[in-house]
């Protein structure tokens, strides 16, 4: 006997998923980040290695950002000065290192936090919670928000060469920006294998083996091709406002940033900063 509702039920599920934008999302590099303990403390004995490692690059990273926005009058203007706030989307927010920053130090009116990870929008959201911060969160790709809303900084640390279509991605983020975009990833070259792979992976085991794919580590130039030079239709044609520096010393495993790159090219870990 056919129950019609569930026939029904299921081509609505079937029309909803044809509806959907196709999603940027690689289920493969999601999975190496399920389960990463974002919040546990060093003390307890509860924190894995690459958490404490992303935290300690976070550090750096908050200090590069604020920095730059802050010296720069266009942006600036377009985020710390905004009459009455600004507004900020963390696409791929993981366990919510950015945005309780956003929230919590930067200040900003209201912050979003995307990510692909159920277990990752779950710990941000614990934190949010213990931390008494109103941050919005939601188990969503860019792609799937484009049309909805526009943010007045948009932020995606760490993101970009997990995803299985690069181009599709930045610029799915560049349609939701009004305002600043941040893009922190990896130049593809030989310091960044060595550091991140061969190092990082293998010898110092910060992360666990297979965590990066050196081939899909990104470019500036690539990323100002996807931003700048080539946008789509529908998406605001950005500007390139700056590039600072991301350093690591092994031996102090400590991170630093550096305003000051020859030719504007990194030879490992970067912030991309561009702006409508």
């Amino acid at each position: 006997m056919l129950h019609l509702g569930r026939i029904r039920r299921a081509y609505a599920s079937q029309l909803h998923q044809a509806r959907r934008p196709l999603s940027t999302i690689d289920a493969k590099e999601v999975k190496k980040f399920t389960g990463l303990n974002w919040w546990g403390s060093k003390e307890e004995g509860r924190e894995d290695d690459a958490a404490r490692a992303l935290k300690h690059m976070h550090e750096a990273r908050v200090e590069a950002i604020r920095h730059t926005l802050l010296t720069s009058q266009r942006m600036k203007n377009l985020t710390f000065d905004k009459p009455g706030g600004f507004t900020a989307l963390d696409v791929g927010c993981g366990g919510g290192l950015m945005t309780t920053t956003l929230k919590d130090d930067f200040k900003a009116k209201r912050v979003m936090g995307i990510d692909a990870s159920e277990s990752g929008i779950e710990a941000a959201k614990t934190e949010a919670k213990r931390k008494l911060l109103d941050i919005e969160y939601q188990l969503a790709s860019p792609e799937e928000l484009v049309g909805s809303e526009k943010f007045d900084l948009v932020t995606s640390l760490e993101v970009v060469e997990h995803v299985t279509d690069r181009d599709k991605f930045l610029k799915a983020c560049a349609d939701l920006c009004d305002g600043v975009m941040i893009i922190s990833t990896m130049n593809r070259t030989l310091v960044s294998w060595t550091l991140a792979i061969a190092a990082a992976e293998h010898l110092a085991r910060m992360v666990p083996v297979g965590t990066h794919d050196w081939r899909k580590f990104v470019t500036i130039s690539e990323i100002e091709e996807s931003l700048v030079h080539n946008p789509s239709r529908n998406a605001p044609r950005l500007h390139s406002e700056a590039v600072v520096g991301l350093i690591y010393n092994p031996l102090t495993r400590t991170w630093s940033y550096s305003m000051n790159n020859d030719l504007l090219s990194p030879t490992c870990n970067y912030i991309y900063f561009a702006c409508k």
